[in-house]
């Protein structure tokens, strides 16, 4: 075996690095977008707040998800991918300090509750329009410096960034919530700032193909990448509705009443999601690399079994079952959803079709929290139960509208084979 040439070192040294801080960003707006689930709802009361406006602030200002997410992906593909990815993280960072402020200042009592409502939903909103510029810009780069064949190992990579920035949520609120309620979104914060700071410092703008700034023509309805968004804006609605009705779940079905419990509760079984994800993502998937078709098939079917299983839960011990049931399949679509969809389109479509994708799983955030808790109003088993029939729908769908790997993946084509 000849010894790696100094160019070759470099380009490989500088592809790790370029790796490493992305997977620090999209784990830092996990990160602050969990945590806020988490430690928001169990004080929804104390601050006067009902849980139906509740799930309006998360709802209306995820609208700035939907909107902004093409927006930020067409203008990667046009101006870069490194200022849009900073625009990203120093949204996030900033964003969700802001939102920690007023949070205090509604425990304090300095601003009434209908104040509050609006503060908070204007605030968000401005934190979900700037920082959604991650999810698109992260994904193109990652695309960008990987072959075809490692694409589905460099998505997964990401997702398991996602993954460990859910665990660093209920880690952060299960200990940190005693020093004061909000100490875990401050935290979050400052990790956000840090990540900030780091890719400012050390992200390069990476080669891109020679056609990369041409205006993409691509449009939401774009029938190459229409089962993908359906299959993406699905699975976060049936999870963002667990999510975010976890914490209630946890309090009513179990009787647990004092808010610090709910926390460290609701943190744990989230947190056995995000570690079962994490295991697959950094793990299996690293080491086999499977195809993204293979991913594709069996991420809503499993998604789907374990939300059954949360939902026949008579006990916390069956209860924590279910959800590292769910870690699996959450590992699964990562790679699998965007990794197949952006094999079909063309490289100056990348970070738009990046940014479709997120503006799909922005619709299921979108309607997730008003989703779940209009249907945990009717009765708590409900949430569950109506996301896996959505799930299991949208996976039949799929095996008939994605039923044969894209001839260009060559990686994909020899394992379908």
């Amino acid at each position: 075996m000849m010894p790696a040439q100094p160019g070759e070192t470099a380009v490989s040294t500088g592809t790790a690095l370029t790796k490493t801080l992305l997977f620090g960003g999209v784990l830092a707006f996990t990160a602050t977008q969990s945590v806020l689930f988490l430690i928001i709802a169990p004080l929804v009361r104390d601050l006067g707040l009902s849980e139906l406006q509740f799930g309006l602030i998360f709802t209306l200002s995820n609208i700035g998800l939907v909107v902004a997410a093409p927006f930020w992906g067409r203008r990667s593909d046009r101006i870069g991918r490194r200022p849009v990815f900073l625009i990203g993280m120093l949204g996030c960072g900033v964003g969700i300090a802001a939102l920690a402020g007023v949070l205090q200042l509604g425990l304090w009592g300095v601003l009434p509750a209908s104040a509050l409502f609006v503060t908070l939903l204007c605030v968000r909103l401005g934190y979900t329009v700037t920082a959604t510029a991650i999810y698109p810009a992260s994904s193109a780069i990652a695309i960008d410096i990987t072959s075809a064949k490692d694409r589905a190992k460099s998505l997964a990579l990401l997702g398991s960034a996602r993954s460990l920035g859910t665990i660093a949520a209920p880690a952060l609120g299960a200990s940190l919530a005693f020093l004061g309620v909000l100490v875990p979104i401050y935290a979050a914060a400052a990790l956000a700032v840090l990540f900030t700071a780091a890719a400012f410092v050390w992200l390069k703008e990476p080669p891109r193909d020679a056609d990369a700034g041409r205006r993409s023509a691509m449009r939401f309805t774009d029938p190459r990448i229409v089962p993908f968004l359906i299959a993406w804006g699905g699975l976060f609605l049936a999870f963002t509705a667990l999510q975010f009705t976890t914490p209630f779940l946890i309090e009513d079905r179990f009787g647990l009443s004092d808010s610090v419990d709910v926390i460290r509760t609701s943190s744990l079984a989230l947190f056995c999601i995000a570690a079962m994800s994490l295991v697959v993502q950094g793990g299996v998937i690293q080491l086999f690399n499977p195809s993204a078709y293979t991913l594709l098939r069996w991420c809503l079917p499993l998604f789907a079994a374990g939300l059954v299983i949360i939902d026949l839960s008579s006990s916390l011990t069956v209860l924590f079952a279910g959800y590292p049931v769910i870690g699996v399949p959450f590992a699964l679509p990562a790679p699998g959803i965007p990794g197949v969809a952006r094999l079909r389109v063309q490289p100056h479509e990348q970070a738009t079709t990046a940014g479709y994708l997120a503006s799909a799983s922005s619709l299921g955030v979108l309607f997730g929290p008003l989703f779940g808790s209009w249907l945990y109003q009717m009765s708590p088993l409900l949430p569950a139960l109506v996301g896996a029939v959505i799930l299991v729908s949208i996976a039949v769908y799929l095996a008939f509208a994605v039923s044969a790997p894209d001839p260009h993946d060559d990686a994909a084509t020899k394992k379908s084979t």
